[in-house]
């Protein structure tokens, strides 16, 4: 799956998760709001979210719609 974080200003970052689902966004800044997109080839999420990014924070979890 891969995951695209989107700052205020436009500035892109993505990561993909490993096969388990897990993964990482090191270096966003603390305090700063970004929009998460998630995307699959076979798989439909729900809308993007809008999230505070926070040091450590591991509760951003996203699961595929049925199909």
């Amino acid at each position: 799956v891969r995951i695209t974080f989107t700052d205020l200003s436009g500035n892109v970052r993505h990561s993909q998760t490993n096969p388990f689902g897990y993964y990482r966004f090191p270096g966003l800044s603390p305090g700063q709001t970004y929009t998460i997109a998630v995307r699959h080839k076979r798989h439909t999420f729900g809308p993007n979210e809008i999230v505070t990014a926070e040091r450590n924070r591991n509760d951003l979890n996203f699961t595929a719609n049925p199909q």
